[in-house]
């Protein structure tokens, strides 16, 4: 008895090796899991008949760290969740690393194949292959533009009169904005500022390098803050070749005139 007690703590061992060399090997694989063989003890009889691998751990909590690996289509998971993929037989396989690829019939694949799951639209909470459209994507058209800079407070106004886009003398500061028409092409808007007397600055636009739209008057408070406009100005962008009319909502609500050069913080259209 005793030698088969001795064997078996041996035996043990040896799967518990076994469980080690395991987790070095796949050291650099990833998103795997390392796990742990867990000892029990074997009786017969209420006499002790030695130890055995009762069951394997994983470390199913602990994260492993991000790479970024440059293709758009891999991804991973930190903290709950799982990608859920079937394979053939039906069986499902959980991982919080995706290296994912369309098949030939546009299904999202793992590495191994197996489809990835994704939650269907019935709102049950049931899941099926999630299915990566072949068309190209519609185009949005800018119809919003974020902008917030300061103006300087040391600006003079322009020797130059009146305001022209081809004679800087006659302005301050310019900034450019890209926008997307219906089509999708892109665009530039630009915004010419021109300093008033006292706190005040008027604002004059092109597109493409043709000047489009209403100047727009603004103002600002012996704090620095703006005071004019008060709402989004509308801009009318005009109709470019082909595509429907443009118009951009710009909000300047956030801009403000110190001391310095000017400096843009904000610039960002939609589309």
């Amino acid at each position: 008895m005793s030698l088969n007690i001795a064997l078996s703590g041996i035996q043990a061992v040896n799967g518990q090796l076994n469980q080690i060399s395991n987790n070095i090997a796949n050291s650099g694989t990833f998103g795997f899991k390392s796990g742990r063989a867990n000892f029990a003890s074997s009786y017969m009889q209420g006499a002790p008949q030695g130890v055995y691998i009762g069951s394997t751990s994983q470390s199913m909590d602990i994260g492993g760290n991000l790479l970024s690996t440059g293709r758009g289509l891999d991804a991973a998971i930190q903290g709950r969740g799982f990608f859920v993929s079937r394979g053939e037989d039906g069986a499902m396989s959980y991982s919080r690393v995706g290296m994912f690829n369309v098949n030939k019939d546009g299904l999202l694949v793992d590495a191994f194949g197996r489809h990835v799951q994704g939650y269907g639209e019935d709102g049950d909470g049931n899941i099926d292959d999630i299915v990566v459209p072949s068309g190209g994507s519609g185009a949005e058209q800018s119809s919003e533009l974020t902008f917030a800079a300061n103006m300087s407070a040391d600006w003079e106004q322009p020797a130059t009169t009146p305001f022209s886009a081809d004679d800087p003398s006659s302005y301050n500061g310019m900034q450019v904005s890209r926008v997307y028409d219906s089509l999708g092409r892109e665009h530039t808007v630009t915004q010419y500022f021109v300093k008033g007397e006292g706190n005040s600055m008027q604002v004059h636009y092109a597109m493409d390098g043709t000047e489009v739209g209403t100047p727009t008057d603004m103002s600002f408070g012996p704090d620095g803050n703006m005071t004019a406009p008060t709402e989004n100005v509308t801009l009318d962008l005009g109709t470019p070749d082909g595509a429907l009319p443009m118009a951009l909502d710009i909000d300047y609500a956030d801009c403000t005139m110190y001391a310095g050069e000017m400096s843009t913080t904000t610039n960002h259209a939609d589309g």
